[in-house]
């Protein structure tokens, strides 16, 4: 296999087989030429591929950027709102001149952001995606191809004359074993300086390319760089500007706090004693209590006893795409330890753990062999073979949860709180 030949070398040895065809030694070299045209090319593509993985990652940073802009904004403009309710309807000077001050904050660091992101993409993205679309446009093979053909003409025409002269010698009764280069100088001049252009030509661009992918690149991330140290200069002088506001505001909250922990005492006061007055008013009151919601709550249905805390099976369980959401069977698993385990659609890998006592077990009222386990951060929608089925299921789920539940309370409060501290089922559930 021929070894490479330098940039160096090669214009040395075309420069001497210009000046002196009959006694160069270029053409025992050619294979080099082709070995290192190859090589080159294997480089490029090479660099092609991370450039389009870099572009990928730049385009998904700039339109990520973007989008916590307009978020950032619509904060703020949620922030005034507030603020502007708080001074006009509200009558609380000192919560609305807050709101006010942070929506400012906000703004003034989605502005940062915002010329971070045009600094994305008009000193990096850019000149990369330029580089893509330009000097490297196309697949592997491309810019070596007219190398290619002009090795291709010089091998075919070599392989022409090489015949005839064998032919000749023959006729002549002499037996030609191979060409030397001084030979055929002459004759293979044009072909000889063709490849020797087009050789040229491919260094050339592959030098420029070197050029924009190396230094050029570098010099815009560094330029890069500056922008980002601006970034976080700035933004940082805008948190230091609004600090001493917030240790004074900090202050002016518990004022705030106190006068209204004041005025629901003496609201609770005033009702007490409406309620004491007439005796009948607590039941009528309790009958118009606002209904708070069909959150998560302790207090749960009751399961059938003799159904268990364990049991293994399939389940229908929906899936939560955001396009479409499907019915997926799963194998699901309810511990005496106080877990629901759910396998994946690939049961090789380890299956969700949720935790029954941050969860709770309810019936979908539109179909009968449907519930629902809501979890503290999730709700699972599943769906049994029949109505029988469903309430086996969900026996088990909540006599599992009834059984942990007392489990965990009872370990507290014999260590007096310190175990409960270390019980991670215990503290799931205080956090949730």
């Amino acid at each position: 296999m021929p070894g490479l030949i330098g940039v160096n070398e090669f214009i040395e040895e075309t420069r001497e087989d210009y000046n002196s065809p009959t006694t160069s030694t270029f053409v025992s070299r050619m294979g080099q030429c082709r070995q290192t045209i190859a090589t080159l090319e294997e480089t490029l593509d090479l660099d092609r591929e991370c450039l389009i993985k870099m572009k990928k990652a730049l385009k998904a940073i700039h339109l990520s950027g973007n989008l916590h802009v307009d978020n950032e904004k619509y904060f703020a403009c949620v922030l005034e709102r507030l603020g502007g309710n708080a001074l006009s309807k509200d009558q609380e000077p000192d919560i609305g001149a807050a709101f006010l001050k942070f929506a400012v904050v906000h703004k003034e660091l989605s502005a940062l952001m915002k010329t971070l992101m045009q600094n994305v993409n008009n000193i990096v993205m850019f000149p990369v995606d330029s580089l893509l679309k330009g000097d490297l446009r196309g697949v592997k093979g491309d810019l070596k191809r007219p190398f290619d053909r002009a090795s291709k003409e010089f091998e075919a025409k070599y392989v022409k004359i090489e015949k005839e002269r064998k032919q000749q010698a023959k006729e002549a009764g002499l037996i030609r074993t191979e060409l030397s280069a001084a030979e055929i100088a002459d004759d293979m001049e044009k072909e000889r300086r063709l490849f020797q252009l087009q050789m040229s030509e491919y260094l050339l661009k592959v030098n420029e390319i070197k050029t924009k992918k190396s230094v050029e690149l570098l010099q815009h991330l560094i330029e890069y760089f500056h922008a980002q140290t601006n970034y976080f200069q700035d933004g940082l002088k805008t948190i230091e500007h609004f600090g001493s506001y917030v240790a004074d505001l900090s202050t002016r909250l518990q004022t705030v706090r106190q006068k209204q922990d004041e005025e629901r005492r003496q609201l609770n006061e005033l009702k007490q004693l409406l309620l004491r007055s007439a005796p009948g008013l607590d039941k009528e009151n309790s009958g118009h209590t606002p209904d708070r919601g069909t959150g998560y709550s302790l207090h749960q249905l009751q399961g059938d006893k003799q159904a268990g805390m364990t049991r293994t099976g399939h389940l229908m369980k929906k899936s939560e795409g955001k396009m479409r959401r499907v019915w997926q069977k799963r194998r699901c698993c309810v511990q005496a330890e106080g877990f629901l385990e759910i396998s994946h659609g690939d049961e090789t890998k380890p299956p969700t753990k949720v935790n029954l006592l941050t969860c709770q077990i309810k019936m979908v009222p539109d179909d009968k062999r449907c519930f629902d386990v809501l979890s503290y951060n999730r709700t699972y929608h599943f769906q049994a073979e029949d109505e029988n089925d469903q309430r086996a299921w969900m026996s088990v789920l909540i006599n599992c949860k009834e059984s942990a539940l007392y489990r965990a309370f009872d370990n507290g409060g014999k260590t007096a709180g310190s175990a409960a501290t270390t019980n991670p089922s215990l503290l799931e559930l205080q956090q949730a």
